[in-house]
């Protein structure tokens, strides 16, 4: 499990794509809105718009392919699953942040 972007808030979220290592990422300034973001976590799609990392087109198309959504906590670490309250937000069903715009 990697966790860099793991927060609680999206006002974390956004601190974090504006000081972020590779901010060229971030190619427009609607994707470092409160909106874009929470529609990125619901929608379980990258935050940057990219395409996953694979080295050849085969892995890529792999990777690309259709991956249901999960709504259960297989391949989660112990120690989350043992905190579900307090890592709640980083749960199935707990992608809408405490400050995401109100119509989420």
């Amino acid at each position: 499990w990697h966790c860099s972007f793991c927060f609680r808030y999206i006002s974390d979220f956004q601190f974090k794509v504006r000081a972020y290592s590779h901010f060229d990422r971030v190619r427009y300034e609607y994707m470092a809105t409160a909106e874009w973001i929470q529609q990125k976590l619901c929608d379980g799609s990258d935050l940057f718009g990219m395409f996953p990392e694979a080295y050849t087109f085969k892995d890529l198309f792999h990777r690309l392919g259709n991956i249901p959504k999960s709504g259960t906590a297989l391949h989660l670490p112990k120690f989350l699953l043992e905190n579900r309250e307090r890592f709640k937000f980083l749960l199935p069903g707990g992608y809408v942040r405490d400050d995401a715009p109100k119509y989420f």
